[in-house]
């Protein structure tokens, strides 16, 4: 009777150990899915958004960041692979001397209010020697 008891509490606690290998696997999958296509969407946003206009120089492109902003939540939501429902999405802006963009910090929210961020830097001002 003694082999059983040991028997079964090795096999409790193999069970349990397993089950939370998986919990922590798909959290992992889940905030790893969410930060690769934050970082993707903001990558497409960013070239699908240039400023033609501005492109009257070699070697110069220009983001609007309101464009930005549109071209990333609709690419964003529908990259998106996994059901989480989003609660915010933040941008916070370093710009330049001349108030062009140079990098983009974007921070999404979810409803447990769990924060995924990521930071877009491009070249995308003036790259003249």
């Amino acid at each position: 009777m003694r082999g059983f008891i040991l028997t079964m509490v090795m096999i409790f606690i193999a069970f349990y150990l397993t089950v939370t290998q998986m919990f922590i696997s798909m959290e992992s999958f889940k905030r790893d899915s969410i930060i690769h296509t934050m970082i993707e969407s903001a990558k497409i946003a960013s070239v699908v958004n240039l400023d033609d206009s501005a492109r009257v120089e070699e070697n110069y492109v220009d983001i609007t960041d309101v464009s930005f902003e549109e071209g990333f939540e609709k690419l964003f939501h529908k990259n998106l692979n996994i059901k989480v429902g989003i609660k915010d999405i933040s941008y916070k802006y370093l710009r330049d001397q001349n108030g062009k963009i140079k990098a983009v910090k974007v921070k999404v929210t979810d409803s447990h209010n769990a924060e995924y961020q990521t930071v877009l830097k491009e070249n995308t001002t003036d790259i003249k020697d």
